[in-house]
Parts: structure tokens; C-alpha cells; sequence
């Protein structure tokens, strides 16, 4: 089926899409991405691809992820999990070695220069806490002091919940 001209775009962009074709990937404005000094990424799981492409785009970008329940215990439950449902033949061995690698390659890609995983959830600025450990948790004017980050940088927020 062919659309009519009033729905083809007036304007040229630069959008591109970045991190996989599914949830966890954008389309952004390549502009935005040449532009930007910083990435700071709110939500992580076990997908890091939109950080991982947005890095491969612009090299020399300096990346902050928070995830606070990205943890050891994080990927020891997940490996659990993984081992029960294979025993169960919920899922195969192809797909439990794949499960697997994508820990290491957390690990490798979180090792590099300039790519830091905070393990820390986010919260709104107003927001008191009090019985709870504040060192687990920041905000957006936190991270900005604390990492010096002025301008040029780029908000990722995928946050369930």
C-alpha cells in the first residue's frame, strides 16, 4: 500500500537508530549523539546495546549507567533461574551458553575506560529518605555535581516501574 504525499515527511532528518531493534534501542538524531560530551543512562537490566552502539558512534563519549539492582546477586539469581528452566527444558542449551556470555560481556564492556556502571537507583531530587541506605540511591542534580557535567550530555531513561 502506498501512502499519499501529505503523509511523507517535509524535512530530512538524521535519525538513526540506536541499540537493538527491539526494547532497549532508540531512534535519535545523530546530531544529538555528535553533539553531546556525556552519556548518562537511567535503567539497565541485561541490556546495555543502546550504550554499546551509542560508544561505537561517538568514541570518545564518556558513559554513566545507574542501575542499582544490577548486581552480583543480580546475575547469581539470573544464572539460577536460567540453570533451573534449562533442567526443566523451559529453554535450551544454545540459549542458556548465550545467557551466559552476556554476563561476560557485561563484565567487558563495563572494564573499559570512561564507561562506569553506578550501582545506585534514581530518585527524584525532592524526595526524603530516611530509613533506608542513601548511598544506593541519587538524582539527576547529584550526578551532575558530582561528576562536573555542565552541559553537552545526553539522557537515557529506561526505568520500569
Amino acid at each position: 500500500m502506498k501512502l499519499p504525499l501529505t503523509f511523507k515527511p517535509i524535512y530530512t532528518t538524521d535519525l538513526i537508530r540506536v541499540g537493538r531493534p527491539n526494547d532497549g534501542g532508540y531512534v535519535i538524531g545523530k546530531n544529538s549523539i555528535n553533539n553531546s560530551n556525556t552519556l548518562i543512562s537511567f535503567g539497565l537490566y541485561d541490556d546495555w546495546s543502546f550504550e554499546k552502539n551509542f560508544k561505537k558512534i561517538k568514541q570518545d563519549i564518556l558513559i554513566f549507567v545507574y542501575d542499582g539492582e544490577v548486581k552480583n546477586f543480580f546475575w547469581i539469581k539470573k544464572l539460577i533461574k536460567d540453570t533451573i528452566y534449562l533442567f526443566k527444558n523451559q529453554i535450551n542449551f544454545l540459549s542458556y551458553f548465550n545467557n551466559l556470555v552476556v554476563y561476560f560481556n557485561y563484565k567487558k564492556f563495563f572494564n573499559k575506560k570512561n564507561i562506569h556502571h553506578e550501582k545506585k537507583n534514581i530518585v527524584s531530587s525532592n524526595l526524603k529518605i530516611l530509613d533506608i541506605k542513601k548511598e544506593n540511591f541519587t538524582n539527576l542534580i547529584e550526578i551532575l555535581k558530582e561528576k562536573k557535567i555542565k552541559d553537552k550530555f545526553f539522557l537515557k531513561i529506561d526505568i520500569e516501574g
